[in-house]
């Protein structure tokens, strides 16, 4: 019965642990986007911590926090594909579509698009 009880107790701990670190490397991407002025470093260590963060978690989750990260940095082109690939993953996810409607960098089509997109998936709040 030890045994049992220990061959379920430990992949829990295990998952237990990967979860927690997780939350921390998400936490820290959260803090450097609430904070006024970051500098490059910080936004680079924050984008580090995020892109490890997707171990056995919502990848959804740490793929927003990178493509904010990106923007906060300035590389549009970046978060743009980073919101492809969040829309292609949730489709119904209308703040991903807003996002990604906002980021008019070299493609003003796809830009209009997702903005439609987004109109269709939340009527109520559509944008002109």
């Amino acid at each position: 019965m030890r045994v049992l009880v220990l061959l379920i107790a430990l992949p829990v701990i295990a998952w237990l642990a990967v979860q927690h670190s997780n939350s921390r490397l998400i936490a820290h991407g959260r803090r450097v986007l609430e904070k006024q002025q970051v500098t490059p470093a910080e936004v680079q260590s924050a984008l580090s911590d995020v892109r490890g963060a997707d171990v056995l978690t919502d990848k959804t989750e740490a793929l927003s926090f990178e493509a904010a990260l990106e923007i906060r940095a300035g590389r549009l082109d970046v978060a743009q594909q980073i919101y492809e690939q969040i829309v292609r993953r949730e489709p119904e996810g209308v703040e991903a579509w807003r996002v990604l409607s906002d980021l008019k960098t070299t493609d003003p089509a796809r830009a209009a698009e997702a903005k439609a997109e987004a109109n269709r998936l939340d009527p109520e709040n559509a944008e002109p």
